[in-house]
């Protein structure tokens, strides 16, 4: 789980794992269920999102928490502002959606953009 500190989601302790944004839908609620990874580590290795941009409309996700397992496909990949928030609001509609910095700037020492994934539910 990734708590709101208050301004944010602090995703500082999250590692090579896959974190909720606390507030968006969950397994036992429908509506836009948001998870969010790493690109890339502090030390520079590969995050658990590193190879996001490569998924594609069409392709399939799989989610497994415990022994429940579920299917979700791609709908669409594409890149928002970090301040763009609009891509975590509620849905009425069973969505996953996954969502992780890019463009790295060392003179800002900040990520520029967010990539975002949004997959729809397969029954």
């Amino acid at each position: 789980e990734v708590f709101l500190d208050g301004t944010s989601w602090d995703i500082r302790n999250l590692g090579t794992n896959v974190g909720h944004l606390q507030g968006t839908a969950w397994l036992d609620t429908p509506g836009n269920m948001v998870l969010s990874g790493h690109v890339e580590m502090a030390d520079g290795r590969q995050g658990v999102f590193a190879t996001i941009e490569e998924l594609a409309q069409g392709d399939l996700l799989m989610l497994q928490h415990g022994d429940e397992e579920r299917q979700y496909g791609v709908r669409s990949v594409f890149r928002v502002q970090p301040d763009d928030l609009s891509v975590l609001y509620p849905t009425s509609v069973e969505q996953l959606t996954l969502i992780t910095c890019d463009s790295y700037d060392f003179f800002q020492n900040a990520y520029l953009e967010r990539v975002v994934v949004v997959a729809d539910r397969i029954q």
